[in-house]
């Protein structure tokens, strides 16, 4: 506080207020990479991606500044939608093994792929390999 308490109350409320910022505009970043990447036939144009980027981080910022009561909800409601898009891809991956099977070319041999297999060193297709370095890969080391 070189300049004094109204100097440093401006200074970290600038501060508080900044962080929703960059979160949010690394937040629409990202969101308009993958949605030109994966959702959309053609890159989104420059106004919707002002707009997607003025929604991301008046709602950070506005989540910053509300009242703690309320304000906590936004992390928490973070936590549910990861939750749920968890257990959604767990779905689709159950999903296309009863649909699929298993993926071509992959066939478990003692618990692993048979290319995984081949390339672990096995006391009777490898004698050199001291009993230690076996025992440590079959441990994962």
């Amino acid at each position: 506080m070189g300049f004094g308490r109204p100097a440093g109350a401006v200074t970290s409320i600038l501060y508080w207020l900044s962080n929703p910022v960059w979160v949010g505009g690394t937040l629409t970043a990202t969101t308009i990479a993958t949605l030109n990447s994966f959702v959309v036939s053609k890159p989104l144009g420059t106004t919707a991606e002002i707009v997607i980027g003025l929604v991301f981080i008046w709602v950070t910022v506005g989540i910053a500044i509300v009242a703690f009561r309320i304000g906590k909800w936004g992390p928490n409601i973070g936590t549910f939608v990861k939750i749920a898009v968890v257990g959604l891809f767990t779905i689709l991956f159950i999903a296309f093994l009863i649909q699929h099977g298993r993926p071509a070319g992959r066939r478990l041999h003692g618990g692993r792929p048979e290319a995984l297999a081949e390339r672990v060193p096995h006391r009777d297709r490898d004698p050199g390999v001291p009993l230690g370095r076996l025992r440590a890969v079959q441990r994962g080391v």
